[in-house]
């Protein structure tokens, strides 16, 4: 049985997800089972951006954290 998710989970996905389609783009991060569909070409500043861009989600959720 599939654990349910935590509305922090749910967050954490929908973020992860928006990275990827914004800074990657890369439609979906579920596995599909096929290379055509899972496998993706990134240029290397892509995969700096998205690093970026995830950090400073990590870093606003600890600020939202602590207030």
């Amino acid at each position: 049985m599939v654990p349910m998710k935590t509305k922090r989970q749910e967050l954490h996905d929908l973020i992860l997800e928006d990275i990827a389609r914004e800074y990657l783009r890369v439609p979906t991060l579920e596995t599909r089972n096929s290379k055509v569909l899972d496998l993706h070409d990134v240029a290397v500043w892509r995969v700096r951006a998205a690093q970026e861009a995830a950090y400073l989600a990590g870093f606003r959720a600890a600020r939202e954290d602590r207030t």
